[in-house]
């Protein structure tokens, strides 16, 4: 007697299911080899010949990837296309594998950084795409205590940016939480990154990620980068690009609504304010303060036709030229008088004149060079008063 067909279809379907276990189990054990491979690098060096030279863990990775891609047949639905990858999912539920981990994040890298199997980046999908399904990833690894895994987010970073045109992304993708998610973990980096080539590295990822937007989607980068950075450097930067932005924007008047108006005041008003009036640590915020400045002559100079409401802030902008002014004599009183006193007490070096760095205090310096400090937190109130003499001669 021929088996009973209900039999036949239960059979092939616990061995279906054995085999998709064992096709996750087979995931999930070349997935586990990644972590550690990640504090290793696998970024090709230049040597003094100038050839480039590929590191020992290159190989074993691109094997890796190779086994893996042959496994699961499309690494991009199967492993990154999160939510709606079902075998993810699966393998998620049953092995208890994080939705955003670290290996994901060096898998992403090893694909599109090295390039191992990038013929399985769906050629259809645009650059922003891309840089939205690895955001989450990026984050992950930028977040990441060990310093190889943050620099192989920042080349993973750098990479996607560079692949999207300037100013081709609208404001309707600007409250993108996958996009606006990357600014928080980009400054953080760029701040306190123990290594000076990492720092670079996403300074020039921050720059190009403001740069991609076009520029009425700008202006609400700038509204969201104004309110959160807390480093007068980046500050700085900020400003001086959301002037350039602003002198477009009266030069291409299909811009200029979201550069005039209520929409300039929101931008700009918060910049005319001193956080403790004349008694705040000019030295601190000296580059958003310069910044500020050459923002306002520049307009006070350009806009005499008030397209963008600049002239209807002059009551505010004196208000805040008069804080300044009194800051400065505080501040160069003060800072004159300590190069009077003897360099070599704990006074003198003690947290009420030691440097902070984005909010933080960083620890006390030698007398030496505190002395270097303040000479020069001197010349940097002159570089403010000169500048802000000329904004005094255009109100």
């Amino acid at each position: 007697m021929s088996e009973p067909l209900v039999a036949i279809i239960q059979r092939d379907s616990e061995e279906e299911e054995e085999g998709d276990n064992r096709h996750r189990r087979m995931i999930n054990f070349l997935l586990s080899i990644l972590p550690p491979l990640s504090t290793l690098p696998q970024h090709p060096q230049t040597d003094p010949s100038g050839s480039l030279v590929h590191p020992a863990s290159a190989a074993v990775c691109s094997r890796l990837v190779t086994l893996l891609s042959r496994v699961t047949r499309d690494i991009w639905t199967n492993i990154f296309n999160f939510p709606k990858s079902i075998k993810r999912k699966h393998l998620c539920d049953s092995e208890s594998v994080e939705l955003f981990s670290v290996q994901d994040g060096i898998l992403l890298y090893l694909v599109l950084v090295e390039e191992m199997c990038y013929d399985q980046v769906p050629s259809v999908f645009l650059h922003s795409h891309i840089l939205r399904t690895a955001s989450p990833h990026i984050i992950t690894l930028l977040k990441s205590d060990n310093q190889e895994q943050v620099y192989k987010g920042l080349l993973l970073l750098n990479k996607l940016l560079t692949r999207i045109s300037p100013e081709s992304l609208s404001k309707e993708r600007v409250e993108d939480p996958s996009l606006v998610n990357l600014i928080h973990p980009m400054v953080t980096v760029t701040v306190y990154h123990d290594v000076d080539e990492g720092r670079k590295l996403c300074f020039s990822c921050f720059s190009k990620f403001v740069g991609i937007w076009d520029l009425e989607a700008r202006s609400r980068v700038y509204h969201h980068l104004l309110n959160t950075i807390n480093h007068s450097g980046l500050l700085g930067w900020t400003i001086t690009s959301l002037k350039d932005a602003v002198m477009r924007s009266i030069k291409a008047p299909e811009t200029l609504e979201s550069y005039s108006g209520s929409e300039f005041k929101k931008l700009v008003e918060p910049l005319l304010k001193l956080k403790h009036g004349p008694e705040t640590d000019l030295l601190e915020v000296s580059d958003e303060v310069i910044s500020t400045i050459g923002f306002v002559r520049v307009l006070l100079g350009f806009d005499k036709a008030n397209k963008t409401g600049i002239l209807d802030l002059k009551d505010t902008i004196s208000s805040w030229v008069d804080d300044l002014t009194k800051g400065l004599q505080l501040s160069v009183a003060h800072y004159e008088q300590k190069l009077t006193e003897p360099m070599d007490t704990e006074e003198v070096v003690g947290p009420e004149f030691g440097v902070s760095v984005g909010g933080r205090q960083l620890p006390s310096m030698e007398p030496g060079k505190m002395r270097e400090v303040i000479i020069s937190a001197l010349k940097t109130f002159n570089l403010i008063q000169f500048n802000l003499g000329m904004v005094k001669d255009m109100l």
